[in-house]
């Protein structure tokens, strides 16, 4: 089912540019199940994870997982065993995000950063929240995701440096 939605994801859509990949993506992270290789377990487990574009409902795509569950394979499991069944449990759901570039926000973090360009993130961030709460919201931090979550993380100096200058010019612009 996963690589079937993920395949859909890439070919259908929806599609929005400046995210890496520009469409929703599904996969299974994790299977737990069973002891031992020749006793069926009681149960098992897996966790899948959707990072949806803002273009795109997750809400709407986890119906279509239960729907699929009820149509295609429950109804095989019960006539094998009238107690089997599936059950979910929503672990996240952290709201996508998008600011278009000529919001008053993005050309002011332009302004502060130097820079000329304004880009998209493919992962969660508490931003989310914020923006369905309708505040206007930017991700603008030192380091670089690659080097986040990792047993060795670090951030360069400089980075550090470079944001204590945005932080110090944005209080600037703040009190002004």
């Amino acid at each position: 089912y996963a690589a079937a939605e993920a395949r859909r994801f890439a070919t259908e859509g929806p599609f929005e540019d400046g995210f890496d990949p520009p469409h929703t993506t599904i996969h299974v992270g994790t299977f737990h199940g069973g002891t031992i290789l020749n006793i069926i377990p009681e149960r098992a487990e897996f966790v899948m994870e959707w990072r949806n574009i803002p273009a795109d409902d997750c809400r709407r795509e986890m119906d279509r997982l239960r729907d699929h569950v009820a149509r295609a394979i429950e109804p095989a499991m019960k006539a094998v065993s009238p107690d089997t069944g599936f059950s979910f449990e929503v672990l996240a759901d952290m709201p996508p995000m998008s600011l278009p570039p000529d919001h008053e926000l993005s050309a002011l973090t332009r302004q502060l950063t130097g820079s000329n360009s304004t880009g998209k993130v493919s992962y969660g961030t508490e931003g989310g929240f914020y923006q369905a709460a309708g505040i206007p919201t930017i991700i603008c931090g030192p380091g670089h995701i690659a080097q986040a979550h990792q047993p060795d993380e670090w951030i360069a100096e400089s980075e550090l440096a470079a944001c204590d200058a945005f932080i110090h010019k944005l209080a600037d612009w703040l009190s002004a």
